[in-house]
């Protein structure tokens, strides 16, 4: 109030004399002001506190309001997460009830949850997410016509350089060419379109970004197990090369282990075979010491390495390598996986090719005994199996034998006197061995059945295996002299494949061989007197 002594004895003066005095109470911001400067030291402390206070309030009331928003998304996204749930369970629900307690078939499911995820009215990337977690159930080419849809949606409501398009256009190619024939021009163009999803991927996502390798992946198997030229493999070694890196870098080990068992076949088909035999057994090792014993991939490294002995004449290690991958198949995934089918079926041929057909037989013995303990005796896996047990009794001619399996079996899964279509390969060979040993009477009899058996058979929902079942049944009809059974079985299939109720490349591969077995069987049967001709 008082800044000076002379400004006292003027104030001093000015109150004798009657004068009002200039002198004020100093006011709340003055007396701040002048504190402050007494006190820099405190003041600085303070207004840092102050201003922390300030900006964190700011900060937090940001923060509050991105995570309401998040929280909102959340929300959203579980209720919509729910909705896909419930449309899960009610269409399992609901056919479960509009069919009376039958089994639901999977082709039924699958038609049914399509639709209803085609109906789905939430967000499109949302939807295009929920689409894409369900890619490995949908399988068929037919299936390829829902994920377009959601794609054309996706492109008109997202950013073209939005990484859920790429993603989802990556799938849609990804079944395009497993759909088709890998010599068709839709084939090939899928090819590169996989190509150009790659180079958007390695422009625009992080280095390490898993979704690179999974397209560098699927483009590689492509190469090496449809396309097969010389450029193919070479294109096919480098992109997987490239994968073994970056999954030794992440140490994701079952990545690893599946793209060494490509890149090794991808090194064989290109003629370095020690190269190959050599990085298949290190992968075997590296397999047991990481996932172990009982682990589907651990299996396929031994299966591929299996056949790449065997097909470098190297049999007695194939066969050991053969009986390891089938006992990990076995005691993982189950003797029905698709690879551990196909692993049997090679150690059998190598066992036949040395005439150690009682090693088949007892091979075959313990399939069936997998296959009926996993999947129960009505399952047309466990039915096969046991046609190949009655196969393996006929090798050693051990005809009585092997009709008694067959009619046991057929005797068993027999309900209300009706065999399932699965008994296809079991009824054959027991007709076979019936007319062996010149019953002729009871081997007629089960051919009558086959008109039954064709009816039955869902074909809608069969694909490769079930066809290749029903090929192998007629070819060995047509051999045995039976072509009017044979020609019935073919051209009710061509028929099935004419309508488009099973489709896919391998699937409809078969169909040259249907045809050429058409072809034959026309040409027997107008060779065959009429007195001979079958039912």
């Amino acid at each position: 109030r008082l800044p000076s002594a002379g400004f006292l004895a003027d104030e001093l003066d000015r109150f004798l004399n009657g004068v009002p005095i200039q002198s004020r109470a100093v006011g709340s911001r003055e007396w701040l002001w002048k504190m402050m400067k007494r006190n820099k030291a405190a003041t600085l402390g303070i207004v840092g506190i102050a201003v922390s206070l300030i900006v964190g309030t700011a900060v937090s009331g940001w923060h509050l309001e991105k995570a309401q928003k998040a929280e909102n998304v959340a929300f959203q996204q579980k209720k919509e997460s729910d909705h896909f749930a419930n449309i899960v369970l009610e269409t399992v629900g609901d056919l479960d009830e509009g069919g009376g307690g039958k089994q639901l078939g999977s082709d039924q499911i699958r038609n049914e949850l399509l639709r209803k995820v085609a109906a789905f009215q939430g967000e499109p990337g949302r939807k295009a997410a929920l689409l894409m977690e369900l890619s490995d159930m949908l399988r068929k080419p037919a299936d390829i016509l829902v994920f377009r849809q959601v794609l054309a949606e996706l492109e008109s409501n997202l950013q073209a350089d939005d990484p859920l398009l790429w993603s989802l256009r990556y799938i849609v190619e990804l079944k395009v060419m497993h759909a088709s024939d890998a010599a068709s021009d839709e084939s090939s163009k899928a090819r590169d379109e996989l190509r150009r999803i790659l180079a958007w991927q390695t422009s625009h996502l992080e280095e390490e970004d898993n979704q690179i390798y999974h397209t560098k992946y699927g483009l590689a198997v492509e190469l090496i197990g449809e396309v097969k030229t010389p450029a193919a493999l070479k294109e096919a070694e480098a992109l997987l090369r490239s994968c073994v890196a970056h999954y030794e870098r992440q140490k994701l080990t079952n990545n690893l282990i599946l793209c060494r068992i490509e890149l090794m076949t991808a090194i064989f088909d290109r003629g370095r075979h020690e190269e190959a035999l050599k990085l298949g057994r290190e992968n075997c090792e590296y397999a047991i010491k990481e996932c172990g014993e009982r682990d589907v991939v651990t299996g396929r490294a031994y299966g591929r390495t299996a056949k790449h002995y065997h097909d470098s004449g190297l049999i007695e290690e194939s066969i050991r390598l053969s009986r390891r991958a089938l006992d990990i198949y076995w005691h993982s995934v189950g003797p029905a996986y698709v690879k551990a089918n196909a692993t049997l079926g090679a150690l059998a041929g190598m066992l036949e090719k040395k005439g150690d057909y009682e090693a088949v037989l007892q091979l075959r013995r313990a399939a069936l005994n997998a296959c009926d303990q996993r999947m129960g005796p009505m399952s047309p896996d466990t039915l096969s199996q046991a046609a190949k047990v009655a196969e393996a009794l006929r090798d050693l001619h051990r005809l009585e034998d092997a009709h008694a399996l067959a009619e046991m079996w057929l005797d068993r899964v027999r309900v209300d006197g009706q065999l399932p279509p699965g008994a296809v390969a079991l009824l054959v060979s027991d007709f076979l061995s019936l007319r062996d040993l010149g019953r002729y009477g009871q081997a007629e009899a089960l051919l009558h059945l086959l008109p039954g058996l064709l009816k039955a058979q869902r074909w809608s929902e069969s694909g490769y295996y079930v066809l290749r079942r029903w090929q192998t049944a007629a070819a060995r009809l047509n051999k045995a002299g039976q072509p009017s059974e044979c020609l019935m079985i073919v051209k009710c299939v061509i028929q099935v494949l004419d309508s488009g109720d099973i489709s896919g490349r391998k699937a409809t591969g078969l169909r040259r061989e249907f045809e050429e077995l058409m072809e034959e069987a026309e040409a027997a049967q107008q060779a065959t007197p009429k007195s001979e001709k079958g039912v």
